[in-house]
This record gives C-alpha cells, sequence and structure tokens, in this order.
C-alpha cells in the first residue's frame, strides 16, 4: 500500500504494515457473512425490510414489508448503523424497554458518509511497482483510497483493470445527494491523475453512496445493554468507533455469548 498526500505526492507505505499479509476471499467480501451463517445453521430470509418490533407475553414480533413471520422470537439482535437503529427503536412497541437510554447511547455514535466507485478499463494501468492501493495520508486530497481490484487472487481479469475508489468524507458529504453518473467523470480524472494516466476510456463503472460508511465515534456500549434484560441485543461496528470488520465480528461474538446465557 502507498501513500499520497493532498497534492498528489506518492510514497512507498510503511514498510513494517506492508510486510503484513492481507486477506480476502476469492468468492468475494459477502463470503464471510454467509460462512457465518452456515456455520451457525441460520435460516436467513432476504428481501425483508424490517419496520418496526413488538414485545408481547414475552416474545418479540417482526412488523415490516416482504416475507416477514408472524412467528413469535426469543430474543432480537440489531445490528444496522446506529441512526437507522433508532429509527426502528422509534418505530417499535417496547414494554418495559428503556427507550431513552438506548436513544441517549445510540445517539452518541458518529458516522463518515462514503461514495465508493468501481471503474473498470479494458487495458492495464500504469502504477507504482507492487502497488496494490494508495490511501491518502494527510485527509487533504478528495480520494480517501485507492486500490486495484485484478490483484486480488481469482480475479485477474485477463489484463484489465478495476479500480475501487473511496471518496473522502468531506467530498462525499458534499456530492452526497448528487447522483453517479453527475459524479464519474469528476472521479475518473481525480483517480487517474494519481497514478499519471493519459485518461484511457472507461469500459464500465458503477458506484454506491454509503450515508453510514463507517463510524468515526462509538456508541455507548454500557448504555446499549440496558435493554439486554429484555434479550433486546445491539451489535456492530457502531460499537467499535472505527469501520472494522474483525471489530464488528467481535462485537456479534460477545453478544452471542451473553445471549446463549440466557437461553
Amino acid at each position: 500500500v502507498w501513500t499520497f498526500d493532498g497534492q498528489g505526492k506518492l510514497a512507498p507505505g510503511d514498510p513494517v504494515q506492508n510486510r503484513n499479509p492481507r486477506w480476502t476471499y476469492t468468492s468475494g467480501i459477502s463470503t464471510l457473512g454467509k460462512l457465518l451463517a452456515d456455520a451457525g445453521e441460520a435460516t436467513v430470509h432476504t428481501g425483508c425490510r424490517v419496520t418496526g418490533l413488538e414485545r408481547r407475553e414475552g416474545l418479540w414480533f417482526l412488523s415490516g414489508e416482504g416475507d416477514i413471520t408472524g412467528e413469535g422470537f426469543d430474543a432480537v439482535v440489531l445490528t444496522p448503523p446506529a441512526p437507522q437503529t433508532l429509527d426502528l427503536i422509534a418505530n417499535s412497541t417496547l414494554e418495559d424497554v428503556p427507550v431513552a437510554v438506548l436513544g441517549s447511547a445510540l445517539k452518541q455514535a458518529r458516522y463518515h458518509a462514503q461514495w465508493c466507485f468501481a471503474l473498470g478499463f479494458h487495458e492495464p494501468l500504469q502504477r507504482q511497482d507492487n502497488c496494490f492501493a494508495m490511501i491518502n495520508t494527510d485527509r487533504n486530497h478528495d480520494i480517501a483510497w485507492l486500490s486495484f481490484e485484478n490483484d486480488k487472487p481469482g480475479r485477474e481479469l485477463g489484463g484489465a483493470t478495476v479500480m475501487m475508489v473511496q471518496m473522502s468524507p468531506a467530498w462525499s458529504v458534499a456530492y452526497l445527494n448528487a447522483e453517479g453518473a453527475d459524479l464519474i467523470d469528476t472521479v475518473k480524472e481525480k483517480a487517474l491523475a494519481l497514478l499519471g494516466e493519459e485518461r484511457p476510456p472507461l469500459a464500465w463503472w458503477d458506484s454506491h453512496r454509503w450515508r453510514y460508511a463507517h463510524p468515526f465515534q462509538a456508541a455507548d456500549a454500557e448504555g446499549l445493554r440496558a435493554a439486554e434484560s429484555q434479550r433486546l441485543y445491539i451489535a456492530g461496528d457502531s460499537l467499535i468507533g472505527k469501520g472494522r470488520v474483525g471489530g464488528a465480528l467481535q462485537s456479534g461474538l460477545d453478544v452471542a455469548a451473553r445471549l446463549l446465557r440466557t437461553l
């Protein structure tokens, strides 16, 4: 991983950190969730938007859109970003649950927004030797992170190049309500400028807007445990204060251990 500053000046990354291995799945990042579901023998329902919870006679019931079951559940674990969890709680009937305490704890979490773009090119692009990715170190550039998807095992793409470009929080907030099609030319120009390229044509592109991409301030973990006596649990990176998959996973494992003890 190389670094760059606000003026686009490149430099080799930290040699100690760059000796550490980077891990990925050849079948894609969603593989981790699928493996966890398989290991836990979980029944996963997709295409459902849960909009509310209700606790009756010691059981939890869900309401929402899609294939929402009418079954009562012993416990609920909420893992959306804190602002979305707040909305869900506000739209729920929560008897004997300290809603004010939960709300105060969740409101402490703060999130960065982020636009992410995938840029596809038919040909290989020039870059620094052994450079898999670039990260902005002074937070003064419109791009926060740039990486080459075709460097990952099983994704060589026959010489084509796919760049993942994550824009800075400040830039993302400034253009949060824009459309990706209106931003792609600017993003491509900024990305290729870092590589010193001659602006090759795009073969394809894609984008995603994350309103709650990753937290930079954690929720109050102790406050979130106030509802656990009613078997309502909260997990996820909002408890960590950083966008780290490992931290979010560990928070889920911690909740699972406490939940299993109550059951």
